[in-house]
């Protein structure tokens, strides 16, 4: 299923300008207080860690948290008040290991890369579309069983560049794929789905398009493709 149709924006009205400002304000003050979080977090692994179970576990979860916050507030602020890209020729499989190193996967998931190693560069922002490629990571995360595969690949054709993330997981309903992009989930808000909002605008602001296709029982392939040659 392409999911590439974009829905209106306000980013004109005076109304949403101002509104765009206040958040992004605030978002710079919850990270610099998550921020302190997550230098205590570490002096405090640092000074106790493996010393008790409970203790180390209860650290990681700190950290983990602080982390999943810090996340929701950029993509809060980068979907009300985006920024503009700043283009410039990147490395797509720098790109997937920049991702990876920023949203590492959870126990018992160990993704499977396989990088075509001959791609040109391309022109995108490589901050946004890294941050895009994590919040996709992490709905893929959330959604896989022990046991369960994830595979990224990059390739190319002679008009554009793929950056596939396939996982074999449960997959998704038909009901479920409509609505990937709401950010409302059945109980009401759901940060992965925001995530995954984000991430579309994201790719759209570099040129890229965001799509994805899932069957019940097989997974679910989720594809950022940028064009070749960008006019």
């Amino acid at each position: 299923m392409d999911v590439t149709n974009e829905s209106g924006s306000p980013n004109g009205s005076p109304e949403y300008t101002q509104t765009g400002v206040v958040i992004r304000r605030v978002g710079h003050d919850l990270r610099n207080k998550l921020s302190v979080l997550r230098n205590s977090t570490y002096y405090l692994t640092m000074k106790l860690g493996g010393q008790n179970e409970r203790v180390d576990k209860h650290l990681h979860l700190l950290s983990r948290e602080v982390g999943t916050l810090n996340r929701m507030v950029v993509d809060l602020m980068d979907l009300v008040s985006p920024k503009p890209p700043i283009l410039a020729d990147a490395d797509l499989n720098a790109l997937v290991r920049r991702a990876l190193d920023e949203s590492p996967a959870p126990e018992g998931i160990q993704p499977v890369l396989s990088l075509d190693q001959s791609l040109a560069a391309i022109s995108l922002d490589a901050d946004q579309c890294a941050h895009a490629l994590g919040n996709v990571l992490s709905y893929q995360y959330g959604s896989l069983r022990p046991g369960d595969t994830l595979r990224i690949v990059t390739r190319t054709d002679a008009r554009q560049v793929y950056l596939e993330c396939i996982d074999s997981g449960p997959g998704l309903e038909k009901e479920q794929l409509e609505g990937l992009f709401e950010a409302r989930g059945p109980d009401g808000f759901a940060p992965p789905l925001m995530g995954l909002l984000v991430a579309r605008q994201l790719v759209a602001q570099s040129g890229g398009r965001l799509q994805v296709e899932s069957r019940v029982g097989l997974g679910t392939r989720f594809s950022l493709v940028f064009p070749l040659n960008p006019k």
